[in-house]
């Protein structure tokens, strides 16, 4: 297992057994996906785009976060994700994140509509979530 290691991992494992060693870089490697995942959450959380900066250009900085986040075992959900990236958007982008979210509203009231006519129609006690199943 030496063999593979760099010098200074190598100077630094050179009186462990097998198990001792695994066990040290497990922690190590820990502490340092730790770190990462709270610079890249905080870097996630904290950005906002700057003016004369393009949208698009924007958005892939925080997929790119979010997808760092994903690949140190902490994936964000779908909703957590749009919300944070419409709440970095410049002032300029309001009414567009506005916009977004009266679509969602009425999204969500044209499907309790449907749910509604369909339990009528059917004459059937129906959970709205057994719908989308």
């Amino acid at each position: 297992m030496l063999a593979t290691m760099n010098p200074e991992l190598k100077k630094q494992h050179e009186d462990m057994v097998a198990y001792e060693m695994i066990q040290n870089l497990k922690e190590i490697y820990e502490r340092r996906a730790h770190y990462e995942r709270q610079e890249t959450s905080q870097a996630l959380f904290q950005c906002k785009m700057r003016e004369g900066i393009p949208v698009g250009a924007h958005v892939i900085k925080m997929i790119v976060y979010i997808q760092t986040l994903e690949k140190l075992g902490f994936p964000l959900k779908n909703e957590l994700v749009t919300d944070v990236i419409l709440q970095s958007l410049s002032d300029n982008f309001k009414p567009f994140a506005l916009n977004f979210n009266m679509k969602l509203i009425r999204l969500c009231h044209s499907y309790l509509a449907c749910y509604e006519l369909l339990k009528v129609t059917l004459k059937m006690d129906l959970s709205p979530f057994e719908l989308s199943a």
